[in-house]
């Protein structure tokens, strides 16, 4: 029956959902699953390192970690809300829930600073954070998109905030202290050639666009 059919497919996404946040997600990938406030404080300040370097050049390279970052964040955050019932300490879950929160609103910072011609006025990165500040806020500010490409990144981090603020952070902090229900089990670890493999890649993108716009400084 179609029903069933729609309901298989949500199933299916939603398993999609969680195995990505268990094996391939960046935290997993660069082996810090369970050291979450290292790995929020290395992106923090990479994605800094980001925006800082477009006031050095505006190389499109400057867009692939914050892109990678924000399309990560944002299945991982769903998936945590969708499969933990309760956290083994709540106030952390909040804490590293608003972590993500900040390190996102830096991201968009960062690709506002690359693309900052196309806003009426322009952008450079300690602009372009207080101005992603006050988007993922919804506090408003007088600069304003010049075209569709900048109006499109100004909506999809509304999308973003809409999402963290009422889904995320809101189920973070409604969890209650007290564990219930069996925890979920993960899956067996992918092998050690691919897991590093992979961990290689991940590594060797992040660094490149930081060297790549050293370079042709």
């Amino acid at each position: 029956m179609p029903a069933d059919r729609v309901v298989r497919f949500w199933e299916q996404l939603e398993n999609a959902l969680v195995d990505y946040s268990r094996r391939f997600a960046l935290i997993c990938v660069l082996g810090l699953r369970e050291y979450a406030e290292l790995y929020l404080g290395c992106t923090f300040l990479w994605l800094l390192l980001h925006g800082w370097l477009t006031t050095l050049c505006q190389h499109w390279i400057l867009l692939v970690f914050p892109a990678v970052y924000l399309v990560d964040s944002v299945l991982v955050n769903v998936a945590i809300v969708r499969i933990t019932s309760s956290p083994r300490n709540t106030l952390r879950s909040i804490v590293l829930a608003f972590g993500a929160f900040t390190n996102v609103i830096v991201a968009f910072a960062a690709l506002y600073a690359v693309n900052g011609s196309h806003f009426t006025q322009l952008l450079h990165f300690p602009r372009s954070l207080y101005f992603s500040l006050a988007t993922m806020t919804t506090l408003g500010e007088s600069i304003g998109p010049k075209d569709s490409y900048a109006a499109t990144l100004i909506g999809l981090q509304l999308f973003a905030s809409l999402l963290f603020l009422s889904v995320i952070v809101a189920t973070v902090v409604g969890w209650p202290s007290e564990p219930r229900g069996k925890p979920i089990s993960d899956k067996p670890p992918a092998s050690r050639i691919v897991k590093y493999s992979i961990r290689v890649a991940a590594v060797a993108i992040c660094v490149a666009a930081p060297l790549r716009c050293l370079s042709s400084h």
